[in-house]
């Protein structure tokens, strides 16, 4: 009997021309199919928006070449197609699917997106070396922020919180997102 045989060779293994068949609402983490929420809460889409709004207003402030955009496909390998809440990537790349690698990625957790999903597509976005992983979880009273920054081959949490600034590094331009603008308006 053979006993060092690995539960991962009798899952299947799926890869961007399959994903391209199925319907909308699949991500594709290392060849393994994730079905997505169906459709976001609204706590789940006023935080992603009112933060797509702080670095938007920011980015612009800065004549940047970069924009945030909600809830793209971004094929991060040909058996990994991931979906974050938010990515910041150049403005002149327009359409649903981002094939570049984005300044930042955002994941909001809910109670479909769970943090062991947002765990596992974090480390799927280290080994692209995004800048910047934020997982924003808006399911408490007080929402709060982990914002991971990409040192030394691996991500490191740098800050967690709601109530504060904090400078990004994205393309040539420094800019400030003071979380706690939004605040208020969840």
């Amino acid at each position: 009997m053979e006993t060092n045989r690995k539960i991962p060779e009798y899952l299947p293994h799926y890869t961007v021309d399959d994903w391209e068949t199925w319907e909308r609402g699949w991500e594709l983490l290392n060849g393994i199919p994730f079905r997505k929420e169906p459709q976001p809460e609204s706590r789940h889409m006023d935080v992603l928006e009112n933060i797509r709004d702080l670095f938007r207003d920011e980015l612009k402030s800065v004549n940047s070449d970069y924009r945030p955009k909600l809830m793209r496909n971004c094929f991060l390998k040909d058996d990994v197609v991931v979906a974050p809440g938010m990515l910041i990537d150049r403005k002149f790349i327009t359409g649903a699917n981002i094939y570049s690698v984005p300044a930042l990625v955002m994941e909001v957790i809910s109670p479909v997106n769970k943090k062991d999903i947002t765990a596992i597509k974090r480390l799927l976005y280290e080994t692209k070396k995004i800048p910047y992983c934020l997982v924003v979880d808006p399911n408490s009273l007080t929402p709060e922020v982990e914002i991971f920054c990409y040192r030394e081959n691996r991500y490191v949490l740098d800050v967690a919180g709601f109530n504060l600034s904090y400078e990004f590094k994205i393309g040539k331009e420094i800019i400030t997102i003071n979380f706690q603008k939004i605040e208020g308006e969840l």
